[in-house]
């Protein structure tokens, strides 16, 4: 190759027309490059904006420079193919040639992917679980629910940015009796945003009704009733005719002096849940 002595390199260029130009003559000296002796780097994309122009990175001085990770900043990049390029110096403030060239296809972020999205229904609350994977540029997950025709935002749960398996959970401590529709929105950094699917988990609050006396005589009274769900009840007798029917409220009484002696059927409807009695009247 090249001594240490003081070397031209010859240039030149030729048109469409197959003309040549003259010779562009640039001087250059062999200079050997230790390196241990690197102080610091930059790197640019596409257009040299000058030694010394470009974004700049250290070397930590017990770092091994031959298997040196960087990470690079590429949000501002369109999409397209784009030529990436390194350059270092030295102690002696000496630049190396721009010698590493890559080329980068820039394309959106790869979405998501969700791997899984289940409902856990508990005594008075539902757990959401849902695990993801390619997750590199994600902010955040923001849990929705159906209220009435709509989805609307219940909960937030911060992403852990990786692209690696994640598992993530949230629980509503207010489900409604009757069915409960969940999805998550996953949101980029960006502000980019990606939905899971809809998922679904019927929920019925526990009821601790307790009718009292029965057998009864008249009043037979009704306690545990729910004061923040409506409540209505029918009365049947054994032939499945409905005989009375009216609204409750909480703690309150059903008058039965009326009604001869015998069995009958007592059904209560709590928000959207319902329990059947047998009631005996003395």
């Amino acid at each position: 190759m090249f001594g240490d002595e003081a070397q031209e390199i010859h240039v030149r260029t030729k048109n469409f027309d197959d003309r040549w130009s003259h010779d562009y003559v640039f001087p250059i000296k062999k200079r050997t490059f230790d390196l241990q002796d690197i102080a610091e780097g930059e790197y640019f994309f596409d257009m040299d904006p000058g030694l010394g122009n470009a974004t700049s990175f250290s070397f930590p001085a017990d770092i091994d420079v031959q298997n040196l990770e960087l990470i690079v900043m590429a949000d501002n990049l369109g999409d397209g193919l784009h030529d990436f390029y390194v350059r270092t110096k030295d102690e002696a403030q000496q630049w190396s040639l721009t010698n590493i060239s890559v080329d980068i296809l820039m394309d959106q972020a790869l979405p998501v992917h969700w791997l899984d999205f289940q409902l856990i229904k508990r005594a008075s609350e539902i757990d959401l679980l849902w695990s993801v994977q390619q997750a590199f540029n994600s902010s955040h997950y923001n849990i929705e629910k159906k209220q009435d025709s709509e989805f609307v935002k219940i909960g937030q749960v911060t992403s852990e940015n990786t692209e690696e398996v994640r598992q993530y959970s949230f629980t509503d401590h207010s489900p409604q009796n009757g069915w409960n529709y969940y999805r998550l929105q996953q949101v980029d950094r960006d502000g980019t945003m990606d939905y899971s699917e809809i998922r679904s988990a019927f929920y019925s609050k526990e009821i601790d009704i307790s009718l009292y006396p029965n057998p009864t005589q008249d009043l037979l009274y009704i306690s545990g009733l729910d004061q923040d769900a409506p409540c209505n009840y029918r009365l049947y007798d054994q032939n499945k005719r409905l005989l009375k029917a009216g609204d409750l409220a909480e703690n309150t009484s059903i008058q039965l002096k009326e009604f001869s002696q015998g069995a009958y059927f007592l059904i209560l409807e709590v928000g959207e849940d319902s329990q059947s009695f047998m009631i005996i009247k003395q």
